[in-house]
């Protein structure tokens, strides 16, 4: 072989081995959680169980069975009031399967149908949390939280921690167009993100 077809096989060698982690990391995980059971995991459905007991709380309320192994913790929303308003619990069962229990405040009087999550708030734990902001008008009202470097919610897929765009619909079981417009701007987010990440 002549130092040019070296050349070439190393640059090559090169190109694949820079080209390869970004691959791997340009998973882009999204997920969107309601108060009704009505999930989603990059548009597939996520499967849930109506009335799960929470294990730190012994409470039972809404629980979403999640695709991967999470980061344990709270996501807590709260309104402009800062009052908390919803908390999304992540927990693994034994095997390491993630777990999101969602928790909403009382249903109102008339409200039907009463949301699967509407069973109250637990009581806090010493799980790490952190707290989200509710945008929108009640009654349309969600947050987008982005997930990531082990922060609750987090996803660990094969050993390596993914970070996780998530949802959340308060009060509404069809997404109206701002709760679509905030998991819109998670999305570019994400994509914006992953394409830092890949020039770097």
């Amino acid at each position: 072989m002549n130092i040019r077809t070296h050349i070439l096989i190393a640059c090559v060698g090169l190109a694949l081995a820079l080209a390869a982690p970004a691959t791997s990391e340009a998973q882009n995980l999204v997920i969107q959680l309601d108060e009704y059971g009505n999930g989603l995991f990059n548009g597939a459905p996520v499967p849930f169980v109506p009335s799960a007991v929470e294990p730190f709380s012994g409470q039972a309320t809404l629980m979403y069975l999640l695709p991967f192994t999470v980061t344990r913790g709270d996501l807590i929303l709260i309104e402009n009031t800062g009052a908390p308003t919803d908390i999304v619990r992540f927990d693994n069962d034994a095997v390491g399967n993630g777990q999101a229990y969602f928790f909403s405040d009382l249903p109102e009087v008339g409200e039907t149908p009463v949301p699967l999550a509407d069973t109250g708030l637990p009581a806090f734990t010493p799980l790490p949390s952190v707290i989200v902001p509710e945008l929108g008008t009640e009654g349309n009202n969600g947050a987008t939280y982005f997930a990531a470097n082990g922060s609750p919610g987090c996803a660990l897929i094969g050993g390596a921690v993914q970070p996780v765009t998530y949802g959340i619909v308060s009060d509404s079981t069809v997404p109206e167009p701002a709760t679509l417009s905030l998991l819109a701007m998670g999305g570019l987010a994400v994509l914006k993100r992953g394409l830092s990440r890949r020039r770097s």
